[in-house]
């Protein structure tokens, strides 16, 4: 399954990103601050949640 994370460096969006990967999905993290998510197999989309272009940037999988 494809996923986009949205808070992914959160209280809880910390959680569910491990449970994702670790369950083999395909996840892209948007997050306000990817320099606080570590190097992982998942692409990291920068941004605002209220900036609909980097969430729809984000949904098609960082491209």
């Amino acid at each position: 399954m494809t996923i986009t994370l949205i808070g992914s460096t959160g209280r809880t969006g910390r959680h569910v990103l491990a449970e994702a990967l670790h369950r083999g999905h395909q996840v892209t993290a948007f997050t306000r601050n990817a320099a606080a998510l570590e190097a992982k197999p998942y692409t990291v989309v920068e941004g605002d949640g209220r900036d609909l272009d980097k969430i729809r940037t984000a949904m098609a999988g960082g491209r």
